[in-house]
């Protein structure tokens, strides 16, 4: 039985080699990625059947299965599967989600079992598209949920994501935005799901991989974007204490791009919606965005 918008697009996803409704399509109770979040994934945005930075998003899930010891299919098949997606749900602008788990066994336990076929599943969702004008900012805290640095899943964008469930709801609940994670070292890894940058004494800062950073694309972008600009751009541990004597904050991800912190609890609380570096790299980055999908 179907709500009345429920039919508001196609929603044609890709179940283990087949394009279904989404609608009405479910997934194995036996699957691993159900039962033990024993899985991988990507998210990405489209437009004009243009998945931006594919390739990458395609490497880095690579490098996430080989952690989990989960077997891909060929770069070129997997990226088949999402253009076909892409098509045959007809949007103009999408955020596709690729999972990939170890697969559907009829097994109990944490055990690898053998004949364990991974399970690949794409949909996409309506997106507004990148935005024109950068937004209001947003108001952040920290969360005491910490991040184990310490841990191989650290740098995997793994189905494990309860803790940062857990921080957002907290932040929101409580005001605010969205949450800064830190890992056991009491160092600042980003938001729930954002990467987090820094403009100290006009250098741009990210925390380094080995922190516990997930390897973001848009991360990697505006790095490349920043050393166009000139701008000298260092890879360094943040603390609290950076954070207080900040001049700009910003984070990323894929789908939002790049958006302002106007305030992290009392230890950061900027003058102006957002500074000229952070300005600078929004309008680099959504014009490079803009060109890809065109």
């Amino acid at each position: 039985m179907h709500s009345k918008n429920k039919r508001a697009f196609k929603n044609i996803v890709y179940v283990n080699g087949n394009f279904i409704d989404g609608y009405d399509n479910h997934i194995s109770l036996m699957d691993r990625g159900f039962n033990l979040a024993d899985g991988v994934f990507e998210t990405m945005v489209a437009s004009n059947q243009r998945i931006f930075c594919i390739d990458d998003h395609i490497k880095r899930l690579a490098c996430s299965a080989e952690v989990l010891n989960i077997d891909l299919l060929s770069a070129n098949k997997m990226k088949d599967i999402l253009y076909e997606t892409v098509k045959q749900n007809d949007l103009e602008y999408g955020v596709l989600r690729l999972t990939v788990t170890r697969g559907i066994d009829y097994n109990r336990g944490l055990e690898v079992h053998e004949n364990v076929t991974p399970s690949i599943m794409v949909r996409i969702v309506p997106w507004i598209g990148p935005s024109a004008d950068l937004s209001e900012g947003k108001r952040l805290c920290f969360s005491s949920v910490v991040k184990n640095d310490l841990s191989p899943l650290s740098n995997v964008k793994s189905l494990s994501y309860t803790e940062s469930v857990i921080a957002r709801l907290y932040a929101q609940t409580n005001g605010f935005d969205d949450a800064l994670m830190l890992n056991t070292k009491h160092s600042v890894t980003g938001a729930t799901s954002s990467n987090i940058f820094l403009v100290m004494g006009g250098k741009l800062i990210t925390p380094p991989k080995s922190d516990g950073v997930l390897p973001g694309i848009a991360r990697s972008r505006i790095i490349k974007l920043a050393e166009s600009m000139k701008v000298p751009f260092l890879e360094q541990s943040i603390t609290k204490t950076h954070i207080e004597y900040s001049q700009e904050i910003f984070i990323s991800n894929i789908v939002t791009g790049i958006v302002p912190v106007t305030n992290v609890e009392e230890s950061f609380v900027s003058e102006k919606p957002c500074g000229p570096i952070t300005k600078e790299l929004f309008e680099l980055y959504r014009n490079t965005l803009m060109q890809e999908l065109a």
